[in-house]
């Protein structure tokens, strides 16, 4: 009985349920509601034991079908026919589906994360492809910019009369070393 309490009181704390704060009938409920899945708990631990404790082995066999060991080893047939009816047995052994199901989900898990990272580093070059086009099309502008005002001085300096651009000057005083 203390060991049903003890688990109440844990799960109320789980719940964030005071236990002070609760009836003494819903408390008499909440400990027949506990016997019984404690009941049906402890009746599956022993299930769960059964199967793990009754796997056929050809060791098993002979001695519950009441036939020497020998008689089984000298006789292909017979053993033959144990190992086959063991393996249709593992077959359909919860332990060892429960085992498969583990494997292919760790399995799923790994594929999953790979596809996560997959994801990620796509991501991450579509943001790069991103910063990349954005950088291009500035570059773009600024070619636009820099042919427009070598445009504009290409057209000044073709504007420009030609006396000014030939120009003698006259007022040049000649240094000379002495």
């Amino acid at each position: 009985m203390d060991n049903i309490r003890n688990t109440i009181l844990i799960t109320l704390d789980i719940l964030s349920i005071n236990p002070d704060s609760v009836e003494s009938k819903t408390m008499e409920h909440l400990i027949k509601i506990e016997s019984v899945i404690s009941s049906m708990f402890d009746i599956q631990q022993r299930i769960i034991k059964d199967i793990k404790t009754n796997k056929p082995s050809i060791l098993k066999v002979v001695s519950e079908s009441n036939i020497a060991r020998q008689t089984v080893y000298n006789n292909p047939i017979l053993k033959e026919y144990i190992e086959n009816r063991i393996k249709d047995f593992s077959r359909f052994d919860i332990s060892n589906q429960v085992e498969r199901l583990n494997a292919r989900i760790s399995e799923l898990e790994k594929q999953l994360k790979q596809m996560e990272e997959r994801d990620v580093r796509e991501q991450l070059m579509i943001y790069k492809m991103q910063m990349l086009e954005e950088e291009v099309n500035l570059r773009v502008k600024q070619n636009i910019e820099l042919n427009e005002r070598y445009n504009n001085a290409v057209r000044l300096i073709n504007e420009t009369p030609i006396s000014l651009k030939t120009k003698e000057v006259n007022n040049v005083v000649n240094i000379t070393k002495k």
